[in-house]
């Protein structure tokens, strides 16, 4: 397994104090248990790393000792829709302001 770097994402992200539990194949947020995230070493780059755990955080930023969205929607409804969206600005906004999540296409 990939030990995280000291640099600026993995400092913000231990900031944050989140419960990452690792394991499984998908990163996902259950809003009263923390995120379940992969191992580092099941991302091919750091910055896909970064970047997915940036986007469990947007999730995780919801629950509701936090922001207090409802994160009890189905797939396929608006609200699912936009707490996607915030989910994936988190993503974008965290990888601009750290400059870590760039990839070449």
């Amino acid at each position: 397994m990939l030990q995280l770097p000291p640099d600026e994402p993995s400092i913000f992200i231990a900031k944050t104090q989140a419960d990452i539990r690792i394991g499984g194949r998908h990163g996902r947020i259950h809003p009263f248990q923390g995120l379940h995230h992969p191992a580092t070493d099941a991302f091919k780059s750091m910055e896909s790393y970064y970047a997915t755990t940036f986007h469990e955080l947007g999730h995780w930023s919801g629950a509701q000792k936090r922001l207090d969205r409802n994160l009890t929607t189905r797939f396929g409804t608006e609200a699912y829709a936009a707490e996607e969206l915030v989910a994936e600005l988190t993503s974008a906004f965290l990888c601009a302001e750290l400059g870590r999540c760039l990839e070449a296409l």
